[in-house]
């Protein structure tokens, strides 16, 4: 997972999940409220990652 994802859906680790089901319950949740246009946006080339050898031509 990106950072952008993992900070993005921080918010599933605050209550509880009993079942692992339950867990990718929330996270499937929570990544369909993101914005598309935030999540197909490319990394700026600050971002942690980064190189230029995986960037699209």
């Amino acid at each position: 997972m990106d950072y952008f994802s993992w900070a993005t859906l921080s918010d599933t680790n605050r209550l509880a999940h009993n079942t692992k089901a339950a867990l990718i319950n929330s996270i499937m949740k929570q990544a369909m409220k993101l914005e598309r246009a935030l999540v197909t946006r490319p990394a700026p080339p600050s971002a942690p990652g980064f190189s230029a050898s995986t960037t699209q031509k």
